[in-house]
């Protein structure tokens, strides 16, 4: 099972296929004829968002820095993580085991940045934008929790490990 992305808006946006010897963010546009999720989106068009896996499970992983990464790796090269830096972290099930997973974590970066920029570029050119964050098979249920952002007032935040809880958000970005 996979978290799954899905952003609506009045603007169309070329679709980015997933390329499994390019892996990075992706978007395709959802067919109008076959929707699989609920009516709560208000724009004209759909696209499902994909982190380089492929699916929505890359994205997140925002308050892990290049600093504690470049920490980490450094420590796995001597041999082990300390406690110290362990501890930090807390916010996350363990700290990565080798190199592999730190590259995980910032291609997460670069996909973050992708679908962030994506919403800022469809709000700049004056089309606001909704995106729904759930858990495979989720989609067909209404949202749990809806968030309105303004952007020009607060930062994108997007709470993607929520989806792992059976949470359904739906957030609308508006930049008045």
């Amino acid at each position: 099972m996979c978290v799954m992305c899905y952003l609506s808006t009045d603007r169309e946006i070329a679709d980015v296929p997933f390329d499994e010897n390019d892996r990075k963010f992706n978007i395709k546009r959802i067919d109008e004829t076959n929707r699989n999720y609920p009516a709560c989106f208000t724009k004209r068009f759909v696209y499902y968002c994909g982190s380089s896996f492929g699916c929505g499970c890359g994205f997140g992983k925002m308050e892990i820095t290049e600093e504690l990464l470049q920490q980490t790796e450094r420590e796995l090269l001597a041999g082990g993580v300390s406690e110290k830096t362990g501890g930090d972290w807390w916010k996350q099930e363990h700290p990565p085991k080798d190199k592999s997973e730190c590259d995980e974590i910032r291609a997460s970066h670069r996909d973050n940045a992708a679908l962030f920029g994506l919403i800022t570029e469809t709000l700049n050119y004056g089309y606001p934008c909704e995106l729904l964050v759930c858990w495979a098979d989720n989609e067909k249920n209404f949202p749990t929790e809806t968030d309105d952002i303004d952007l020009s007032r607060e930062p994108i935040v997007i709470d993607f490990r929520a989806a792992w809880n059976d949470s359904i958000l739906l957030y609308r970005f508006c930049n008045p």
